[in-house]
């Protein structure tokens, strides 16, 4: 018998922002990726890593709180199977 090679999923590192027009960017690249965006305040949310498809770090760390947050939110987690969860805790927001 011959041992199969061994197969594992790995996640990656999404990067997010805040660009100048208050737009949150929430860029991945080819890894499988899981994030979760929540709604703190109206202006405030907090961007995480999800355990999906292996850790998925957010700027080299489990999650990122973002404010400042005026206009648009843009998601591009790039090519992989990706897993996005939005969600809010407000009310009078906009998610």
């Amino acid at each position: 018998m011959e041992r199969l090679e061994r197969r594992e999923v790995k996640a990656g590192n999404v990067s997010a922002w805040v660009d100048a027009y208050g737009t949150l960017n929430v860029v991945g690249a080819g890894a499988s990726n899981g994030v979760q965006i929540t709604q703190v305040n109206p202006t405030t949310y907090t961007v995480s890593g999800l355990n999906h498809f292996g850790n998925t770090s957010i700027n080299g760390a489990f999650s990122r709180t973002f404010t400042n947050v005026q206009d648009d939110i843009n998601v591009n987690l790039g090519n992989g199977d990706d897993y996005l969860a939005m969600g809010g805790t407000t009310t009078g927001g906009r998610a």
